[in-house]
């Protein structure tokens, strides 16, 4: 029994389909990507793929995808956790060499500024308190 549940469409068609809508991505996801992402046709569709290890398959990462409120795109990528043993050896290479090409630069600079914000806000009620006690005990 065949599930028949795909269809194949090509660069025109995305072109043509994306214009109608007035879109300039496409983002889809629950097809297999073994780098977690996968950018097509001149970076117009991106397919995302959350689930690392998937069925047992040591190889394959899962990805999630950041949207800053710019539409600036980044990716975190899950890796799956693989024992080194020299079974694995090469293959375990070969995806570190993977990861490394992959790791960019976030495009969004205030990725990640909102938490040092709280730690900074945390420090200085803590100071605060500090100098109260000194205060309170003088």
């Amino acid at each position: 029994m065949q599930r028949s549940i795909s269809v194949i469409f090509g660069e025109n068609a995305l072109r043509e389909f994306m214009k109608k809508l007035g879109l300039s991505l496409i983002v889809r996801a629950h097809e297999v990507s073994q780098d977690g992402f996968n950018f097509m046709f001149n970076r117009k569709i991106v397919t995302v793929f959350s689930a690392p290890y998937y069925c047992g398959n040591e190889t394959n990462c899962g990805a999630v995808m950041h949207v800053t409120p710019n539409y600036e795109i980044c990716f975190t990528v899950l890796r799956p956790r693989m024992v080194l043993n020299a079974d694995n050896a090469d293959t375990v290479r070969q995806m570190e060499n993977n990861y490394k090409a992959l790791m960019a630069n976030s495009p969004d600079p205030n990725r990640g500024r909102h938490l040092q914000q709280q730690q900074q806000q945390q420090q200085q009620q803590q100071a605060q308190q500090q100098q109260q006690k000194v205060i309170t005990k003088s």
